[in-house]
């Protein structure tokens, strides 16, 4: 029996299903390959990975900058202050008030004892007090005494060897009672002597050292943040210090002998911001006093309330 033609076609349409098939399945793949690449057949960036945070640098502490002012504090009335100056340079003047600091009065040490600049300030009495100045010939230190409330002056170069104060120009040297003696740190900013044996120094770095052999040997150091200025009080120093939280201006905190830190929370003495180095704090008896800018501030409990 003869085949006819169409006993093989669906043979032939299986073969040309398959062939089509192949044909689109390759259109698609040229397709996907052109799609992934961007126009004009320039391929696309590789996808940016997400950034990690950039660590925040840490910043050391700005280094405490030396007091250019003073400050002396008898009793809750009478107080001396002054400014440091410079040796050589113009004569700082220095004043006195007995109405607890309302009103001041200048009294020309300059004119008197012929001295350049002053290192320190110490209030004995209503009519007595001292000063460590450098002489204007030759920046000497020497001792300046009045004995009329600062009607009058009288230098004794002789006497000075018995003070703690610093030269501003050698501040890796402390002036003691029983002679000079290296400092306990690279830079010596504020210095405050409670008797000839016992005295703490504030250091740029804002530590504090204390020693009570006159300077023989120093406690480890003790860490006050933002401390600017330092006092001595009974068993204890106090610190001026800047930054506190709560505290637009100058706080003060208490650092006991014999504590490796403060004690107690600072407290907000002054809300004016002061530039470096204007920043002042004594004792006297049972008060304290801080000069910050404009403000004059005074504690009647040794530092814990202030107004």
């Amino acid at each position: 029996m003869t085949r006819t033609a169409t006993s093989s076609s669906p043979r032939r349409w299986a073969v040309v299903g398959l062939i089509l098939f192949l044909i689109v399945d390759a259109l698609l793949v040229a397709w996907a390959l052109t799609a992934d690449r961007g126009s004009a057949g320039t391929p696309r960036a590789a996808a940016t990975p997400s950034a990690s945070p950039t660590p925040v640098p840490t910043t050391a502490p700005e280094p405490a900058t030396a007091p250019a002012r003073l400050l002396s504090v008898l009793d809750e009335d009478t107080a001396w202050r002054s400014a440091v100056g410079s040796c050589p340079g113009t004569p700082p003047t220095l004043e006195l008030t007995t109405d607890g600091g309302r009103t001041w009065r200048s009294s020309d040490l300059a004119g008197i004892a012929d001295v350049a600049a002053v290192a320190t300030v110490q209030a004995t009495s209503e009519d007595v007090a001292s000063v460590v100045a450098f002489d204007a010939d030759g920046c000497a230190p020497v001792l300046a005494l009045s004995y009329v409330a600062g009607n009058d002056w009288v230098t004794y170069p002789d006497r000075v060897a018995g003070n703690w104060f610093l030269d501003p120009a050698a501040p890796q040297v402390l002036h003691t009672p029983t002679g000079e003696a290296p400092a306990p740190c690279e830079a010596v900013v504020s210095l405050a002597g409670r008797s000839a044996a016992d005295a703490a120094v504030l250091c740029a770095d804002h530590t504090v050292y204390r020693t009570a052999d006159g300077g023989g040997t120093w406690s480890a150091p003790a860490g006050v943040p933002g401390s600017t200025a330092i006092a001595a009080g009974a068993g204890e120093y106090l610190l001026a210090v800047g930054g506190e939280e709560g505290c637009a201006g100058v706080a003060v905190t208490r650092l006991p002998d014999d504590a490796p830190a403060p004690a107690t929370a600072a407290t907000c003495a002054s809300e004016t911001a002061p530039q470096a180095g204007q920043v002042a704090l004594a004792t006297g008896g049972d008060s304290a006093w801080l000069w910050a800018g404009d403000d004059i501030v005074t504690s009647e409990d040794g530092g814990t309330t202030w107004r």
